[in-house]
């Protein structure tokens, strides 16, 4: 079965962390990123919930930010309590799991706070959000339920969908698409398209135009070399006169 980065985003409760461990074990998964855990992975709570999964708990890799958990992966959800409004896409927990395993060599799956789930400045990363249907007078799922939820339909999805080829040319990294925004932003600024304090907001509506391409890791390095070529004939006043005899 082909595995997925589970994310778990400033955790708070040990005892969740023991349950998504297990759950993890259950359904034959690994590979857990903590970002900035609120709680210790050696908690006791965490190790006695936790049963046989300690080894995932103690194989945890711990980071400081969401972008140092995804900087490495090329298909990525965030899962959201609610329906967003706008331009991204909200998929459906089915829809979710057929999307991150048709393309790309690491997808991940990211969950936030227990009390508050992400901010609108992390949800930036993601082309689209997964929502878990519940009822609508009891819409709260416990962290290690909405885990263990995305497990068992992943796990089924991959039993009965075998994963596709994978495309010739790698799709660009989390990492590669946010250096590109980046030296995008940059040139932006610096021609007066953007303004720094309505940055953010226009940013968002060129991330969904470019996330919904899912660009190769060559297009996004093509498209920098552009913005470059860009920024340094503004910085030095050059005009490219018109070529002929092409």
């Amino acid at each position: 079965m082909r595995g997925i980065r589970i994310v778990l985003v400033e955790t708070l409760g040990a005892l969740n962390l023991g349950a998504v461990a297990r759950v993890m074990q259950n359904m034959g998964l690994k590979d857990l990123v903590l970002v900035n855990p609120q709680c210790r992975l050696d908690d006791p709570e965490a190790e006695k919930m936790a049963v046989h999964a300690q080894d995932i708990l103690v194989g945890a890799r711990v980071v400081p930010d969401l972008l140092s958990a995804l900087q490495d992966c090329d298909r990525i959800l965030a899962t959201v309590g609610r329906r967003e409004r706008g331009d991204r896409p909200v998929l459906s927990l089915e829809e979710g799991c057929r999307w991150l395993a048709e393309r790309g060599s690491q997808p991940a799956i990211v969950f936030g706070r227990e009390d508050r789930g992400l901010s609108n400045w992390e949800l930036r990363y993601f082309p689209a959000v997964l929502t878990i249907d519940t009822d609508p007078q009891a819409p709260s799922l416990n962290l290690a339920q909405a885990v263990a939820i995305f497990c068992y339909q992943w796990r089924s999805q991959q039993r009965s969908h075998p994963t596709p080829p994978l495309p010739r040319e790698p799709l660009a990294t989390t990492e590669e698409l946010e250096a590109g925004f980046a030296d995008l932003q940059e040139l932006l600024l610096q021609i007066g398209f953007l303004y720094p304090h309505t940055a953010f907001a226009r940013m968002q509506k060129l991330r969904h135009i470019f996330q919904r391409c899912q660009l190769s890791a060559s297009e996004v390095n093509m498209l920098r070399g552009i913005l470059h070529q860009m920024r340094w004939s503004l910085s030095n006043g050059v005009v490219q006169r018109e070529r002929t005899g092409i």
